[in-house]
Order: C-alpha cells, then structure tokens, then sequence
C-alpha cells in the first residue's frame, strides 16, 4: 500500500435476510497513480466453508466513477478467498456482462481465530474513467 496514512471507515450491515450483527468492522482505503488500495478487516466469528461466495462472510466493494451514478464496478471477496467482479451500466441500463473482468486486480485473505482482513488493489486500467487527481 502507499505510504500514506487513512482514517478507519465503519462498514454498514448488509445481509440477506435474519438478524444483522455490528461487528466493528473497518476498511482504510488509499489510493495512488496506479490504483485504489483497500484493507479490511472484520472481527469473528466468520463464516469461510468455500463453497459459494455468497454464502460465506464476504467484503463488497462498489465504485461509480464520476459525478453521475452511470456504472458500477462491484468487487467482492470472500472470507474463504473465494473472488468475483461485476460490472453494471446503469445509464442507459444494460444487464450485468457475465464475461466482463477486472484485469489487473489483486487481493488477498487472511483469517485467524478470531478475525479475517482481506485487501485489494484495484487499478485505474479497471475503469473507463481516468484516475482521480
């Protein structure tokens, strides 16, 4: 990551149903020339079984470039590893492009018994609008 310091950001409850849980999760996110960087981490217990991204604790990530919410970039990764990328237009609105990926993305989990933190480095070749200065 750059050599820059980022204030912790909270992260909202988002679940599919049942009780949300807070769980002090926090992201710091930084950013340089080449790309976004962003580091999680989210306190346990955690759900990491690998078989369905969805279905075990995961990080989403969604950027909409611009000053207009035209496309949205979603990177999520789960706390098994398990890694998808989606991009949506949304003016005009199109449906998801299945075979659409995110070159150049990288990431990486690491879980302990009592948490797990992912990062991913996101670079501005992912976007189709210029780097912010």
């Amino acid at each position: 990551m750059p050599q820059t310091s980022a204030a912790d950001v909270g992260f909202r409850a988002a679940f599919a149903g049942g009780e949300p849980q807070t769980r002090g999760t926090v992201g710091r996110f930084r950013w340089d020339e080449k790309g976004l960087y962003v580091a999680y981490s989210s306190p346990g217990p955690y759900k990491a079984e690998g078989k369905a991204i969805w279905k075990d604790d995961c990080m989403e990530l969604m950027v909409s470039p611009g000053t207009k919410a035209e496309k949205v970039y979603q990177f999520a990764l789960s706390a098994a590893g398990q890694y998808t990328d989606i991009f949506r237009q949304l003016d005009p609105p199109r449906p998801s492009d299945p075979n659409w990926e995110a070159r150049g993305v990288r990431h990486s989990v690491k879980r302990e018994a009592g948490s797990w933190s992912a990062e991913v480095f996101v670079p501005w070749t992912v976007f189709e609008d210029p780097a912010p200065k």
